[in-house]
């Protein structure tokens, strides 16, 4: 029974050129990656449960870059060999048409706290023309990559080329904790759109859906990590609880970022009574409002309480503090970022 998950091992002139090409592949992503201008940069912070960590760069095929070769030479010679057993691939491709992504992403995962912790799958409504996903092995590391639907685990080595679907059938994420250093290049083949994208009718919540943005909006904008450290550094200043040693010293009471999100409230929405236990704190921050906007209310407080908005407003809370949001009655949005924070057990004292 196929699971339509495909390795492929490689030797060329022999194993020193298949080596060679991955050694210079890494030697050129390192001299390219810039940390401080990386989207993983702090992330040290957030919950290893939800999302990667890792130094990543992304790469194009289209221009005249030394790496492009030492990675090509891998994934051309597989998705040949992919397509022949598939037959059926070939067969669409005179019809849909599909090509491979000229963007591809080189990565590094160094040590136990880096590693791409959470499933997923490659496919999703941002990107939904991507039909295959591939990577390469650039070194002979520890730990390889889980795929628990089709029961496999792929073991890195040098040059060694993985083909899979990139739809939910095949949701894979980096065996962890990760050992030692592990290198990747990883990228898609996608179909080619034609025209306006198709729907075969649209949910009654779509609109409504689509205001709320993903929980992980950390691991891909900066904005969001800024905004994250500053309601941690609230937090630290006022605990929930205060914690000491055994000689009575206080002691801090580390914490990560559970998740992170984007609300926009358009005119007559609203949030009903809620709250995000069980997080310790959670947090808004807004990015766009009026003093007439909808205030964020907290009718349980000792007294109820009211805060109407302000643009660069910070609201820090418990996270079982009950809360809404009455309905916005404005013609304009009202924009929010939310975030909830946990106690990091891990490296408590």
């Amino acid at each position: 029974m196929n699971d339509f998950l495909e390795v492929y091992d490689y030797k060329f002139n022999g194993c020193c050129d298949r080596e060679h090409s991955c050694e210079n592949a890494i030697k050129h992503f390192e001299s390219a990656y810039d940390e401080s201008s990386s989207k993983s940069a702090g992330l040290s912070y957030f919950n290893k449960n939800r999302q990667k960590i890792c130094a990543s760069k992304t790469f194009d095929f289209g221009q005249d870059l030394e790496i492009n070769p030492y990675i090509y030479k891998y994934v051309q010679p597989s998705i040949k060999s992919y397509t022949e057993k598939y037959d059926y691939l070939s067969k669409i491709d005179k019809v849909s048409q599909w090509r491979l992504c000229p963007n591809y992403n080189v990565q590094r995962y160094d040590g136990e706290k880096e590693g791409f912790f959470s499933l997923h799958n490659e496919s999703s409504g941002t990107y939904p023309y991507r039909i295959l996903a591939w990577m390469v092995y650039l070194n002979n590391a520890e730990c390889g990559t889980e795929f628990p639907y089709q029961e496999r685990t792929v073991t890195p080595k040098a040059g060694r080329t993985a083909i899979w679907p990139a739809g939910w059938t095949h949701p894979h994420k980096g065996v962890t904790p990760n050992i030692g250093v592990k290198y990747i290049a990883t990228g898609w083949f996608y179909q080619l759109p034609k025209g306006e994208p198709k729907f075969d009718g649209h949910h009654p919540d779509e609109e409504r859906i689509q205001e709320i943005t993903r929980w992980d909006m950390h691991t891909a904008y900066q904005s969001f990590v800024l905004v994250s450290e500053k309601a941690m550094e609230i937090a630290d200043s006022c605990p929930v609880a205060t914690k000491t040693d055994t000689s009575g010293n206080p002691l801090k009471v580390p914490l990560y970022l559970n998740d992170t999100w984007g609300l926009v409230y358009t005119t007559g929405q609203s949030a009903k009574v809620h709250n995000h236990w069980p997080s310790l704190w959670s947090y808004t921050y807004c990015v766009s409002a009026c003093e007439e906007c909808s205030p964020l209310v907290f009718p349980n407080a000792k007294e109820p309480l009211s805060v109407t908005p302000k643009t660069s407003q910070m609201i820090v809370f418990p996270s079982w503090l009950q809360h809404e949001v009455p309905i916005h009655k404005c013609e304009h949005d009202r924009i929010m970022l939310s975030g909830n924070l946990n106690m990091d057990k891990e490296n408590a004292s």
